[in-house]
């Protein structure tokens, strides 16, 4: 007979199967975004881009050299300067 019995145990244990992801488990973790080894601050703040936040528009004042300079760095500026403004707000807002 070469097909499976119903009732013979199974001793084959996947070897790639996942940790139980238990707060010890991150604990003992190292913050990496791709090969690289990060703060837990910049790791955080990289979880935080990936995930989707409402936006509003608003109208605010901005020096012109300041707005010149986020510009000149091309397409995505306004994204950059909502990062660069969110950094601060983690860093100066706890």
């Amino acid at each position: 007979m070469s097909g499976k019995l119903r009732n013979s145990p199974t001793e084959w244990v996947d070897p790639d199967d996942a940790p139980e992801l238990t707060a010890e488990f991150f604990d003992k973790g190292t913050p990496m975004i791709g090969d690289r080894e990060v703060s837990f601050e910049e790791f955080a703040r990289a979880a935080r881009k990936a995930v989707p936040i409402d936006k509003i528009p608003v109208m605010v004042h901005i020096d012109v050299d300041i707005l010149d300079a986020f510009r000149a760095t091309g397409d995505g500026w306004q994204d950059r300067m909502n990062q660069a403004m969110r950094e601060w707000m983690i860093l100066n807002l706890r």
